[in-house]
């Protein structure tokens, strides 16, 4: 029953694209980038802000909200790519470009993962700052849901922009 809302796997096939492409192993310092960072900086926030103001807090849920919509829509658009390019690969498999065009397929796989990894922070971040809206009694959770934020939006960010460059990365490459 629970197997139906699993989110691992979507955390599993992220942490899989944050690889060094020459060796194909993880990289270590794409572990430190897009989840180590994101502490140091959340530190940085609640040492300078403590706990989060309610208009703070009806910002992130806005706008998180708005980035899980659009993002939501990149998912589909990402999944039609990788549907076409299983189409294009089917009906081209005489064409000499197959090492290109598996490349491509893999790319786009690892932009889908990326982009499911970025709704679900987003969701997460949502859930946390409504929860946040509802405790009003303990200061110390208040201030340890803050922090969990400040950390969760560090790391959408950061991935984010790790999508936003794949992408960019993906259609200037198109002919």
């Amino acid at each position: 029953m629970l197997n139906k809302i699993n989110i691992f796997i979507i955390v599993k096939d992220h942490i899989a694209t944050l690889k060094d492409y020459e060796t194909k192993k993880n990289s270590g310092m794409d572990i430190i980038l897009f989840f180590i960072v994101p502490i140091i900086l959340a530190v940085l926030a609640f040492l300078s802000l403590k706990s989060m103001s309610s208009s703070l807090v009806t910002i992130l849920i806005t706008t998180q909200s708005i980035f899980a919509a659009l993002l939501f829509n990149l998912l589909i658009l990402v999944y039609d790519a990788i549907r076409k390019e299983q189409t294009d690969g089917i009906v081209n498999q005489q064409n000499d470009k197959t090492d290109e065009r598996n490349n491509r397929r893999i790319f786009l796989k690892e932009i889908f993962s990326n982009v499911s990894f970025c709704v679900l922070i987003s969701v997460v971040t949502i859930v946390l700052l409504i929860i946040f809206s509802f405790v009003t009694k303990w200061k110390v959770a208040k201030e340890i849901i803050s922090f969990l934020a400040y950390y969760f939006v560090g790391v959408f960010i950061l991935s984010l922009l790790m999508v936003l460059k794949r992408t960019h990365v993906l259609i200037s490459t198109e002919k």
